[in-house]
């Protein structure tokens, strides 16, 4: 069969998907039922892409292979609902639902061939280039329903609440020395200004010179300038670089990010995109959670972020209020464990910030 005729297809199939979905109250088994459905049809599609991608453009083949696979499924026998602050159980369940949706509408988007929802998932890295959207068009489609499936499965078990608190302060910084914790990249200009680290540039990067397991991080962020509508910051943690990288990586062009430097990460201030989103980089950048509006989208307010990293769930949090809450079941890979906590300016156009009074606590389970 043609490509063309397979996408095709699956058209009908993507329908069903999207109707599912979309059903009040969300029936978890049927949506996992219907993209089940997707994923027999998809899979061969991604290996036969994959092996023509190889063969055609030998210099990505390790990255066809590694992105070809896909990594077990962590199993859960409870949801684990992780609240933090004044977050709230149905925040979090309402979170994860988003999440499910917005993977659907990805999988409607990658079947149709809609270029909007390539820009929202690929944001127009290597993915989206003519020569090789074959290939990473399929597989963007597959794990969007592996997404599906792991989301659903989440939402249909029993459930478990966990209180997080903060535990012991691991590491502090007003700048008020200077920034001799922090490492930079890039040729952006990084300076004190008091109790603050103000910082201009763009792709440039820094970096807390130290690794944290399960923590949370909180700090005030105040962006002043965005010299153009693709200026923005990204927030990362826990980050490592992947084999034959440093932490160099981080700056410059974001693919080089993007397969560099493994971590989550999310984006405030994004230009005028109106969009947070929290993504995952390694094995190329990953959709994990969108939301609007961009909490932090005006210029000299100062805004107070916590990002929490507790076992598998990821969250977010913007003034005291649940931005994203993610649960990673190793869908892109086993999940990060410990690393660093850093911000990247986006390097489309510059971004004049201040930082200020970064805290580093420990978490532990209490009331």
């Amino acid at each position: 069969m043609d490509p063309e005729s397979a996408w095709k297809r699956l058209e009908p199939l993507a329908a069903e998907l999207r109707e599912a979905a979309r059903a009040a109250p969300l029936h978890a088994a049927d949506v996992a039922a219907s993209a089940e459905r997707m994923l027999d049809f998809i899979r061969p599609m991604v290996r036969e892409a994959g092996q023509e991608l190889a063969a055609r453009l030998p210099h990505l083949a390790g990255r066809v292979q590694e992105r070809s696979a896909e990594p077990p499924a962590l199993a859960f026998p409870h949801a684990p609902v992780v609240l933090y602050g004044n977050a709230s159980e149905a925040e979090v369940i309402s979170a994860w639902e988003a999440q499910l949706r917005m993977n659907v509408e990805g999988a409607a988007g990658f079947t149709a061939g809609d270029r909007g929802r390539f820009g929202e998932f690929m944001m127009g890295w290597v993915e989206a280039r003519p020569e090789v959207l074959d290939f990473f068009r399929a597989e963007h489609l597959r794990d969007c329903l592996r997404e599906v499936n792991r989301l659903a499965a989440l939402l249909a078990a029993p459930r478990k609440t966990i209180r997080v608190i903060k535990k012991q302060t691991l590491f502090k910084d007003d700048f008020t020395r200077g920034f001799g914790n922090w490492t930079c990249y890039g040729p952006g200009h990084v300076a004190t200004d008091g109790p603050r680290l103000s910082v201009a540039g763009a792709g440039n990067t820094f970096w807390l010179a130290h690794d944290f397991a399960d923590a949370v991080i909180s700090l005030d962020f105040t962006p002043m300038t965005l010299e153009g509508p693709g200026a923005g910051a990204l927030f990362a943690f826990p980050a490592t670089p992947r084999q034959g990288f440093g932490f160099e990586a981080s700056a410059g062009p974001m693919e080089q990010y993007n397969y560099g430097i493994n971590t989550y990460h999310c984006s405030l201030c994004r230009g005028s995109s109106g969009v947070s989103n929290l993504r995952r980089t390694g094995r190329g950048l990953r959709l994990l959670s969108s939301v609007r509006p961009d909490p932090c989208r005006e210029p000299g307010r100062t805004y107070h972020v916590d990002f929490l990293k507790h076992g598998v769930t990821v969250q977010v949090h913007i003034d005291g209020r649940l931005l994203h809450s993610y649960f990673d079941a190793a869908t892109y890979g086993a999940p990060p464990t410990q690393g660093r906590f850093g911000v990247r300016h986006f390097s489309a156009q510059r971004l004049i910030a201040y930082y200020a009074d970064v805290e580093v606590c420990e978490l532990r389970v209490g009331s």
